[in-house]
C-alpha cells in the first residue's frame, strides 16, 4: 500500500493553516503536492517540505552597546 494521501482540507488542518492559504499556494505551485486527475493530494513528505521551507533562522542579537560617557 502506498503513502496515505490527504486532501487539501486535511492537509491544511494538519499544517494549522487556512484552507485558502494552501489552495493559493497550490495554484501558484509554490508548495509540493501530487495531482491525481483533477484531485490535489498531499503525502506526509509534502507537508514536511512545506514546514521546512517556512523555517526561519533566529536573528542574532546585536552586540551590546559600548558604554557611552558624556563629555562635560
Amino acid at each position: 500500500m502506498g503513502p496515505k494521501l490527504l486532501d487539501i482540507d486535511q492537509a491544511a488542518e494538519q499544517l494549522g493553516v487556512p484552507r485558502g492559504w494552501l489552495a493559493k499556494a497550490v495554484t501558484a505551485r509554490s508548495v509540493p503536492f501530487t495531482k491525481l486527475g483533477k484531485h490535489v493530494r498531499f503525502a506526509q513528505h509534502h507537508l514536511d517540505a512545506i514546514v521546512a521551507a517556512g523555517e526561519q533562522a533566529p536573528e542574532t542579537a546585536p552586540p551590546p552597546l559600548a558604554s557611552v560617557r558624556s563629555i562635560a
